[in-house]
Parts: structure tokens; C-alpha cells; sequence
């Protein structure tokens, strides 16, 4: 039989090996959920990101369907230039309001 001083020693080495063991596990479920939080902030950047450049895109193809749409007449030769061309077409466009 083991004596009432070494049950009790036995029982303060374990009791020594809980606190760290469980401090241990609570820093990696900490780290585990700052990761995901992170990873989670990331993918709502990206998307807002890809969002704002698709809203861009759109805007843009909508003011060259609205300008197809009026240029008509003295304005339609513009169409087949680029537009950084536009301002040197005088000849080309005599009619076109340079303004």
C-alpha cells in the first residue's frame, strides 16, 4: 500500500500537468480562430474588390452603349477612331463640336 504522502505527491505532478496542457490547447483554438478570421477578412476584401473593379467595367461599357446610341450624323465618324484620336480629326470631322 502506498502511504497517505506519496498519493498525494503523485496527485501534484498531474494536477502540474493540467494548467499547461490546457493553456496550451486554449493558444491553439485562439490562433485556429484568428486564422479563420483573417482568412475571412481577406475573402470579404477580395470580393468588394472584384465587385468595385465588375461596377467599373459596367459603367464603362454602359456610356459606350449610351454614346453609340447618340452618335448619329456629324458624330458618327468618330466611331471609327479611338477616342484618344478624337481631338486631332478636325479635318475628318469638320461638323464635330470640339468642346
Amino acid at each position: 500500500m502506498t502511504s497517505y504522502r506519496q498519493r498525494g505527491c503523485s496527485q501534484s505532478t498531474t494536477a502540474g500537468l493540467v494548467l499547461p496542457l490546457a493553456l496550451a490547447a486554449a493558444f491553439v483554438v485562439l490562433l485556429g480562430s484568428t486564422s479563420l478570421f483573417s482568412l475571412a477578412l481577406l475573402s470579404r476584401s477580395r470580393t468588394r474588390i472584384s465587385m468595385a473593379e465588375r461596377m467599373r467595367a459596367d459603367q464603362l461599357r454602359s456610356a459606350a452603349q449610351h454614346f453609340a446610341q447618340l452618335a448619329t450624323d456629324s458624330h458618327a465618324c468618330l466611331l471609327t477612331w479611338p477616342s484618344s484620336r478624337w481631338n486631332d480629326l478636325g479635318s475628318q470631322c469638320a461638323d464635330v463640336d470640339q468642346g
